[in-house]
C-alpha cells in the first residue's frame, strides 16, 4: 500500500510538472483558494493598464500635448513635484504615508515626472461681459530648492473682440505644506491674479488634476456622503466636500491620496467635478460632466471669476499629497466652539472608522479622554501654539501609539489606533459593504448594523 501511495505521489508530480511547463498553472492550481487564478487577474489587470497607458500616450502625441521635465525635481521625505518650463506639474510619493511601505515611490498624478496632463486654465471676463479662457502657460519660472518652492510668473496682455485691453500677471506657486498630521506630506498649489490695467475686468481659475494612483489611471475616489465614486460627479457651492481621496484599487489599496479643497481661512471652490480625463482635457474652462463611466479619471476644481479693480488681486489654493492623518478619517469632521486657546484631537478605530470614547490622550504633560464622539479637549493650549509635539493614545484592547502633531489653537486632529495584532503594512480598511443580490449597503456609514446577514450575503470589503 505504502509503495502504491508514492507510486501515485509520483504521478502527480510528474502530472503538475508537464501543467506547469506548458502554461496551466492557473488550472493546475484551481483548487488552491483561487491563489493562483488571483494572480492572473492581476496580471491580466496590469496588462489592461498598459494598453490603457500606451493609448493614452498614443492619444498625447496625436493631439500634440506635449510633455517634458526640462524643470527641476522639488523633493522632501515624503514627497516630490516637478514643475517644467511651461508651469505643468506632477506629484509622487518619495516615502508617502509614513505609516504604511505599499506606496513608497508611487506616483500620485499622470506622467509623474514628466509633466503634461494636468493643467489650469485662467478665465478673464470684459466690462462687456466678453469672455477669454486661455491655459496658464509659464514665462518664467523660480525654483527654489532650499526653500523647496516652484514660482512660475504668466503674463496675459492683448485685448478682448471689441478691443477692450486686458492686462494681467498670474503667478502660480508649488510648495510643500504641513497637513494635519503635522510632517510635510502634502502639496499646496495656488494661484494669485493680478489686474494690471485700468479697467474693472473678473478673472477665474480652473485648476484640473490627471489623477493617477500607482499604476491605475482609472484611479477611483471618495467623497463623503458619496463614498465610492467610479462615474462621473460634479458638486457645487454648499455641497463641495472640504477633500476627497483617491485611489489605485478601492478594494485592495496600495496607495491612496488625499486632496483638500480647501481649509478654514481660504476660498472655497465653486464647484468640483470628479471627470473623465480625455473629455474634461478636450475643454478650457466650461465643461459638462454626463455621468460617464470612468476610464481615466481627473479633477476639475472652479474658482467662479470674481471682480478685479484696477491693481487688484485674487488668490485661490488647493492642497494635494498624501496627508496621512486625512486618509484615514472623515476630513469633512467639524469640532464646533473651540477657543483660540483650545486644541483638540479626534480619536478613531482605523479599521472601523469609528470614533472611540474612553481613549487616554497625552501631549505635553497634558492629558484629556475622549468623549463619547471621540474627542478629547486640551486647554489653555498657547503656549505650544504652533509647535510639533508627541501625542500618545492609549486604549484598552488596543495598540498604543506615538505621533508628532501640529498644535494650532482653535482646530483639531485626527489620530487613528489600530486593535491589538493587526498588521499595518497596507492602507487599513476602513468600510465594510454589505452584498444582498443587487443592493450594496455600507455597514459603517450608514449602520446597516445586519449582522445576521453575513453568514448568507457576501462582503467585500473597501477603504473609506
Amino acid at each position: 500500500m505504502k509503495k502504491r501511495k508514492n507510486i501515485v505521489k509520483s504521478i502527480l508530480c510528474i502530472v503538475l510538472a508537464i501543467l506547469l511547463a506548458t502554461g496551466n498553472s492557473e488550472w493546475a492550481f484551481a483548487e488552491n483558494d483561487g491563489k493562483a487564478q488571483d494572480v492572473s487577474e492581476d496580471r491580466e489587470n496590469l496588462k489592461i493598464r498598459k494598453t490603457e497607458q500606451q493609448k493614452k500616450e498614443e492619444y498625447l502625441e496625436s493631439a500634440g500635448i506635449a510633455r517634458n521635465s526640462d524643470g527641476e525635481m522639488i523633493s522632501n521625505e515624503y514627497l516630490e513635484f516637478m514643475v517644467n518650463s511651461s508651469g505643468r506639474f506632477t506629484i509622487g510619493n518619495v516615502e508617502g504615508n509614513p505609516d504604511y511601505t505599499s506606496d513608497n515611490n508611487k506616483i500620485l498624478l499622470f506622467g509623474h515626472s514628466s509633466p503634461g496632463t494636468s493643467f489650469s486654465t485662467i478665465l478673464i471676463q470684459s466690462g462687456r461681459n466678453e469672455v477669454m479662457d486661455f491655459i496658464f502657460k509659464a514665462n518664467d519660472n523660480t525654483y527654489d530648492k532650499d526653500g523647496q518652492t516652484v514660482t512660475s510668473l504668466m503674463n496675459a496682455v492683448g485685448s478682448f473682440g471689441s478691443g477692450e485691453a486686458y492686462n494681467f500677471t498670474i503667478i502660480q506657486l508649488l510648495e510643500f505644506v504641513k497637513g494635519s498630521s503635522g510632517i510635510a506630506d502634502t502639496v499646496r498649489i495656488s494661484y494669485k491674479i493680478t489686474n494690471n490695467g485700468s479697467l474693472s475686468q473678473k478673472a477665474g481659475v480652473r485648476i484640473m488634476l490627471d489623477t493617477m494612483l500607482a499604476n491605475n489611471d482609472d484611479a477611483p475616489f471618495k467623497v463623503v456622503g458619496y463614498d465610492n465614486v467610479t462615474s462621473e460627479l460634479e458638486l457645487r457651492e454648499s455641497n463641495v466636500p472640504s477633500s476627497y481621496q483617491v485611489y489605485d484599487n478601492l478594494d485592495d489599496p496600495t496607495t491612496i491620496a488625499t486632496g483638500t479643497l480647501y481649509l478654514q481661512n481660504d476660498r472655497r471652490p465653486d464647484k468640483v467635478q470628479f471627470a473623465r480625463w480625455d473629455y474634461i482635457e478636450d475643454t478650457l474652462y466650461n465643461y459638462a460632466v454626463g455621468g460617464r463611466e470612468f476610464g481615466d479619471t481627473a479633477v476639475g476644481i472652479y474658482f467662479d471669476p470674481v471682480v478685479l479693480e484696477a491693481s487688484a488681486s485674487t488668490s485661490v489654493c488647493i492642497y494635494y499629497g498624501v496627508n496621512s492623518s486625512l486618509s484615514s478619517t472623515d476630513s469633512n469632521v467639524v469640532i464646533e466652539n473651540l477657543t483660540d486657546t483650545q486644541f483638540a484631537v479626534l480619536v478613531f478605530d482605523s479599521l472601523s472608522q469609528r470614533y472611540l470614547s474612553g481613549a487616554e490622550v497625552a501631549m505635553e504633560g497634558r492629558t484629556a479622554n475622549t468623549d463619547e464622539n471621540g474627542i478629547a479637549v486640551f486647554d489653555n493650549c498657547k503656549d505650544i501654539d504652533g509647535k510639533n509635539v508627541a501625542v500618545k493614545v492609549k486604549k484598552e484592547r488596543y495598540d498604543e501609539i506615538e505621533v508628532q502633531r501640529q498644535v494650532l489653537c482653535g482646530s483639531f486632529t485626527g489620530i487613528g489606533i489600530v486593535s491589538q495584532g493587526y498588521d499595518l503594512e497596507e492602507p487599513a480598511i476602513l468600510s465594510a459593504v454589505l452584498q444582498s443580490g443587487n443592493d450594496m449597503y455600507d455597514l459603517l456609514t450608514t449602520c446597516v448594523l445586519l449582522c445576521q446577514d453575513l453568514v448568507q450575503t457576501k462582503m467585500r470589503y473597501s477603504i473609506s
